[in-house]
């Protein structure tokens, strides 16, 4: 009797750990740096490619954010139009896509107010906020005086800093694949692309296991893709992978609604490094 009741234990217990791991969804949001375009030379391609991006945002439903550097939309405000049409968020990415380790704190602040300009005035027409901010390099102060300097100055400017955890780095791989497309070679354009997938698939599953190593648990994801030419290309096989992997997309904001994100993160240096990366290091130095 006592044999069966503890079988009976083990199963309800079993299900219960069930019931909590179809619980625990995979979600990510997708955010994109660089708009309108990065190393795209026409007008027109660059509005092909954004046309491309947000058709096949839409079809996955999805609301995205995309940084934007301040000096390239002149002339090309009818490309953040269109984003915004969509339902989707812009963010400051800088007026000159600037390296905060280059320069103190003083220009810096210029570089950010000067990027912000355009685009609050194109939200302010749909009665929207600028809200979000994101470092060119993933660079956030290469010494405490000039991190805590930022810090003061985007909270009195009301800015959220937006986190990345899964980085693909695809600016390396949008460089070999423009080379390739301008060449016509489309063996190497296949290669890229192939190569390229990966990538994803392999930062994607570092972050998951990086998350899981800091919280023991699935935490909500944040991927940095840049507006290129390749994602122009694959953005559809990117998205499937993370739908076939079990993930559903959110936004930048309701990602940023996950606990981890409150968490204060203590890195100071010049590494290119994740917020869970950031956090790991924050946690050794403890």
């Amino acid at each position: 009797m006592r044999r069966f009741a503890l079988s009976i234990l083990l199963m309800i217990l079993f299900t219960i750990s069930l019931i909590a791991k179809s619980d625990e969804k995979k979600q990510v949001a997708v955010t994109f740096d660089d708009l309108p375009a990065s190393n795209i030379a026409t007008f027109e391609e660059q509005l092909r490619i954004n046309r491309k991006i947000l058709e096949i945002l839409d079809h996955y439903q999805i609301k995205a954010i995309g940084f934007v550097i301040g000096s390239r939309v002149f002339g090309k405000t009818d490309i953040l139009d269109l984003w915004l049409k969509k339902g989707h968020d812009l963010g400051n990415h800088t007026y000159s896509h600037m390296d905060f380790d280059k320069v103190d704190p003083s220009p810096f602040q210029i570089d950010i107010t000067k990027g912000a300009s355009q685009i609050r005035k194109l939200l302010k027409q749909r009665k929207k906020d600028l809200r979000y901010f994101r470092f060119p390099y993933f660079h956030e102060g290469n010494s405490q005086r000039k991190k805590d300097a930022l810090r003061k100055f985007l909270k009195q400017q009301s800015y959220i800093i937006a986190p990345v955890t899964i980085h693909p780095h695809d600016s390396e791989y949008n460089g070999r694949f423009v080379k390739a497309w301008g060449s016509n070679d489309k063996k190497q354009k296949d290669s890229v692309k192939t190569e390229y997938l990966e990538q994803i698939k392999s930062k994607t599953e570092e972050a998951e296991n990086l998350s899981r190593q800091l919280f023991s648990r699935d935490i909500k994801h944040v991927l940095l893709l840049h507006l290129n030419r390749i994602n122009g290309e694959v953005l559809d096989q990117i998205l499937e992978y993370y739908s076939r992997s079990g993930y559903s997309f959110v936004s930048l904001k309701d990602a940023l609604k996950d606990s981890v994100y409150s968490l204060k993160e203590e890195y100071v240096g010049s590494e290119e490094l994740t917020w869970l990366e950031r956090l790991k290091r924050s946690s050794q130095k403890e």
